[in-house]
């Protein structure tokens, strides 16, 4: 019982009061970056020790909004891909819904794509929801080669050129 009220207090810390009114989203809006522990504890309008509770220290905030970042993103993903035909079209699908979700989430997608915060390394459980990504869109590209899908004389589909890019840069 006390461990669910703790994470329901970690998740209002992440999200503000009454579901994304409070003070950590007002943060958020605008930037990734937060000064200090203290400064967020001070915006939130509670102390700083009540919020080093729940996290130790601000790459802990970090990693908790990009493991929750990952989850969003992986579940756009994932909802962008049902009932998509298996192969491009699903992979198309998929990374519209994705892209979808990056715009309306785009503080979010800078910590998930961009890496603003400089030393922040998200941990393997925070990185664990990007692994389920990458195979995901590995299946569904897959699925195209065995289908025999627009691939191009360099090995690639229309779909995955753009995707390449995305992920591993021009």
């Amino acid at each position: 019982m006390a461990a669910a009220a703790e994470g329901r207090t970690a998740t209002l810390i992440l999200d503000g009061r009454g579901g994304g009114t409070g003070a950590a989203p007002t943060i958020f809006r605008d930037t990734i970056s937060i000064p200090t522990m203290a400064g967020l504890a001070r915006a939130m309008d509670i102390r700083p020790p009540s919020l080093y509770k729940y996290y130790p220290s601000l790459l802990a905030v970090y990693d908790a909004l990009f493991r929750r970042g990952q989850l969003a993103n992986l579940e756009a993903l994932r909802d962008g891909m049902r009932g998509a035909e298996p192969g491009l079209d699903a992979l198309a699908s998929g990374m519209e819904a994705t892209g979808r979700w990056a715009v309306a989430h785009p503080v979010l997608a800078q910590l998930l794509f961009w890496r603003p915060v400089p030393g922040y390394q998200p941990s393997p459980e925070a990185f664990a929801p990007a692994l389920e990504i990458v195979a995901l869109l590995r299946g569904a590209l897959t699925d195209a080669a065995a289908r025999g899908q627009e691939l191009g004389a360099d090995g690639t589909s229309a779909v995955q050129r753009p995707l390449l890019a995305l992920t591993e840069g021009v």
